[in-house]
């Protein structure tokens, strides 16, 4: 590791600091140091597999540190063309690295993700700025809950009558589930910044009436009933490929603890 010739982003906390790196002036690797022992280690490298593939990481830059994991971008690039890589977080303790979404992975609104820039990590939610299809596709922010992607805003949508012809975002701007990020449109005539709250649906909210009420119970029971007689899953709550008594009691669990405001 160095001589360190070029550097492309830094993430820090109070106890590491993550920066991508490379010692022959080229877009290179993900090292992190520990601020106590100043130990430095390659997280994301030549030798670093990408999870799920047979290649291996040369590109890993833009981290972003929150709560013991690092988010980052992290590709293979074969004649300067990525042909893996996406969004990744590395948690600290146990060195695993989770993908979070790669591209030619599927976007709402049925598009593939062609490019990714600016990863961000808080909390329990992923966030990045990509572009559909390829990279001449209109900047758009994502966010990543639980392997769920969700589109907030991106460049051809229209906020507060103003079309938005270019969208700025940067990681410093998501805490939890906000997102700050800032608009352009007539050029540069018109300009403002915004922060987005992503709220998501509530899985007790059964009926998807936005209300938690006995009538979610009643949608459930119905559901749970039917999957019975039908052999379908639309009540299998708890994800088990099976539906059961044990789906009534996590649905129950996930409704009371929505009704005293757990959602």
């Amino acid at each position: 590791m160095g001589p360190f010739l070029r550097f492309d982003g830094v993430g820090i906390d109070e106890f590491y600091t993550a920066f991508a790196a490379s010692s022959d002036g080229q877009p290179g690797s993900l090292y992190l140091a520990d601020v106590a022992t100043g130990q430095l280690l390659p997280i994301a490298d030549v030798n670093t597999p990408i999870p799920g593939s047979n290649l291996t990481f040369n590109v890993s830059d833009s981290p972003l540190i929150d709560e013991g994991r690092i988010a980052f971008r992290g590709y293979r690039l074969e004649s300067f063309v990525p042909v893996a890589g996406g969004v990744y977080v590395y948690d600290i303790p146990t060195a695993q690295i989770t993908p979070i979404i790669e591209l030619f992975d599927p976007l709402p609104g049925g598009d593939i993700l062609g490019e990714i820039q600016f990863p961000s990590i808080s909390g329990d939610t992923v966030g990045f700025a990509g572009r559909p299809g390829d990279e001449f596709g209109p900047s758009t922010l994502f966010a990543v809950v639980d392997g769920q992607v969700y589109r907030i805003i991106g460049e051809g949508d229209t906020l507060d009558g103003h079309f938005v012809q270019t969208l700025i975002y940067r990681p410093e701007g998501h805490n939890g589930r906000q997102f700050a990020f800032a608009i352009q449109s007539q050029g540069s005539a018109y300009g403002a910044i915004y922060v987005a709250t992503l709220h998501l649906p509530c899985p007790a909210d059964f009926n998807s009436d936005t209300l938690i009420t006995s009538a979610d119970i009643s949608a459930f029971l119905s559901a749970w009933f039917l999957d019975l007689a039908s052999g379908t899953l639309a009540a299998d709550f708890n994800a088990s490929g099976v539906t059961g008594s044990s789906d009534i009691t996590a649905f129950l669990s996930a409704w009371f603890a929505a009704l005293a405001g757990g959602c």
